[in-house]
Parts: C-alpha cells; sequence; structure tokens
C-alpha cells in the first residue's frame, strides 16, 4: 500500500504510514489469519478507492530498461490472504496514481538511460530512550525498500525473505543503544554490497592515526606519517591493543563488504581508526 496506493501520491500525506503500522499491530500480531485478513482488508479499503489499469501500468514501464526482483507472487495466496485481501492487493499493483510521497525517480547526468531512485518524506521519531516500536520501525523500513526496490535482494548474504524473521525477535526487544547499533550493522551487512554504509567506526573510534596507510600481503604498513614516531615501511600490528586482525574479524561481522578483497580495503581505513 505505502509505494501503490493513491492516497500516498500527493504532497499532502493524508495517511500517516508509521501511526498506522503503530495502530495495525496490536490487532494483528496475535490474532488468527481470518481476524488478521479482516483487519488488513478493512485497512486497505479505509484508504479509499482507486481504479486499477495494468495495460497502462505495463505500458509506462515499457519503454525504460527495468530488472524487477521483487516477487508478488504471495499476493495470490488465497490461503494466507482470503479471496478477498488477496484480490485488493493484487489489483493496487496496478492502480493509476501519481508520483509517490516517499519516493522518486529521476535522471542523472550520465545520460537517458540512468535513473535513481530517491527516498524522501520519512518521518523521523527523535526519542531519549530505546523504543521497541522504533526499534522495528528501523528494521521494516529497511526491509521493506530493499524487498520492493534492490537490484540486488536475490544476492544478500542469507535470503532476503527470512531477513525479518530472523530480526524481529533482535531488535524488537533490545534496550541497549550499543547493542541495537551493533544489531543494526549486522542488518546492513546482510545486504552484501559494499556500497551500503553504516557508522562502522563507532566499533573502534572515530578519530584516526595521521597515517596513510599501504597493504601488502594482508597486513597494513606505514606509507607516510604526519607523527615523527612512525616511519615509512613501520607495521601497523595493533591499535588501542587490539590486534588488526581482530578488527578483520569484526569488520567480516559488521562491514557490507561483496567479497574478500573489499573487506581487506576496508580494514586499510578502519585498521587506523582509534578511540584516543
Amino acid at each position: 500500500a505505502k509505494y501503490h496506493h493513491p492516497a500516498f501520491y500527493d504532497t499532502l500525506r493524508r495517511v500517516d504510514i508509521d501511526s498506522a503500522l503503530f495502530s495495525l499491530l496490536p490487532r494483528v500480531v496475535h490474532a488468527d489469519r481470518e481476524i488478521r485478513n479482516r483487519h488488513l482488508l478493512d485497512w486497505v479499503r479505509s484508504l479509499g478507492d482507486y481504479t486499477p489499469n495494468r495495460v497502462e501500468y505495463e505500458q509506462s514501464l515499457a519503454p525504460l530498461e527495468l530488472v524487477s526482483t521483487v516477487d508478488l507472487a504471495w499476493t495470490r495466496d488465497t490461503t494466507l490472504l482470503g479471496r478477498d485481501l488477496s484480490r485488493l492487493l493484487q489489483d493496487l499493483r496496478y492502480a493509476e496514481r501519481g508520483e509517490n510521497y516517499y519516493l522518486r525517480m529521476g535522471t542523472t547526468g550520465n545520460g537517458p538511460g540512468y535513473h535513481y531512485l530517491s527516498l524522501r518524506g520519512e518521518s523521523f521519531h527523535p526519542t531519549p530512550q530505546m523504543d521497541s516500536g522504533l526499534n522495528l520501525l528501523t528494521l521494516f523500513r529497511l526491509w521493506n525498500i530493499i524487498e520492493y526496490y534492490a537490484p540486488y535482494r536475490a544476492v544478500t548474504l542469507h535470503p532476503w525473505e527470512e531477513v525479518l524473521s530472523t530480526y524481529i525477535p533482535l531488535m524488537g526487544v533490545e534496550t541497549d543503544g550499543r547493542r541495537f547499533a551493533r544489531l543494526y550493522m549486522r542488518l546492513i551487512r546482510e545486504l552484501n554490497d559494499g556500497h551500503a554504509y553504516a557508522p562502522i567506526e563507532m566499533l573502534f573510534g572515530q578519530r584516526m592515526l595521521p597515517v596513510w596507510p599501504l597493504q601488502a600481503d594482508g597486513r597494513l604498513f606505514v606509507g607516510y606519517s604526519g607523527d615523527s614516531a612512525l616511519e615509512r615501511g613501520d607495521e601497523v600490528v595493533a591499535i588501542d591493543g587490539e590486534p588488526l586482525s581482530e578488527r578483520l574479524e569484526l569488520l567480516r561481522e559488521y562491514a557490507s563488504r561483496s567479497n574478500e578483497a573489499s573487506l581487506r580495503r576496508a580494514a586499510r581505513y578502519y585498521g587506523l581508526c582509534t578511540r584516543r
């Protein structure tokens, strides 16, 4: 509904999707299948009417070179959803609509064949303490956008459809900010993509040695130093008493990288981070 219903295709934001989520969750999380589907059906209907137009939808996509990875076969599962909700969700995919409040497709300066997807309009919810609802909202937002729009969803670290069931019981109950930050890093790591960023420097410190590093045979050396105590060719074996080999293992657990070479390049930077 968030990306397909016309209720979310204007700048007015007539429906607060976060409030709707928090309102629905208590009603469906422990409900049996029939009651759950009734609540979901009533909510989608409450968003207002729409006109499905599959022909126009497919014609609008025809000129574009798109590789869709999203699998919407679940919307046809009448055993899971019931007949009415299943039909409603299948029609919703082809609903006539304008530009989405939360998404915008644009072109880059690299030519007409290059497009980017811009995420926008999400509400921020600053809070002085951990909140289980906001923890889950963090998970749901990331999972949702990857599920629908990430081109490499099929090559994530673990099957993407399993990520929700893995992280809901972990992130939903976490009350410590530092442990939650590590869970978030692990979640980003699931993407298996070097372009995905999480603040890994929190693990090691946000300051850096005044060194230009060089790598050889998996080891880290001083290429140039702004510190007279370090000379070109010195090997960096530990930072803050922590061996670089241990840092590499932490990166392997928390840094999103698609291959070993990319991981070791990351170690070149994070290997010099310090808390001092």
